[in-house]
């Protein structure tokens, strides 16, 4: 799934759910180093996509759950809405049903 921003490039997406546009994140043991950059890239994408009036929700799956990945929460906090996997499972559900 991708979505074409202002500029022309494409911003790759999980899933789209009533016009909101859902970013699945992993953070584990094996990708827990190299994810600053990654999320720095989201954060970007969702600053783009606020220009157009578009939503970008971070869905966190934090299998590590210590400082430094709370301090990665924070950091995409300010630029999208951060919510669990088990929140948008429940988002999924209550979009299945409508």
């Amino acid at each position: 799934n991708a979505i074409q921003e202002q500029y022309g490039n494409n911003i790759n997406f999980d899933y789209k759910i009533n016009d909101k546009y859902y970013k699945l994140i992993f953070l584990t043991e094996d990708n827990y180093n190299g994810y600053v950059a990654i999320l720095k890239m989201w954060i970007a994408n969702s600053i783009m996509l606020k220009k157009e009036n578009k939503e970008l929700i971070f869905v966190l799956d934090d299998n590590l759950n210590n400082e430094k990945t709370e301090t990665y929460k924070k950091m995409i906090s300010d630029y999208g809405k951060v919510i669990s996997i088990q929140d948008f499972v429940n988002i999924k559900i209550e979009n299945i049903k409508n």
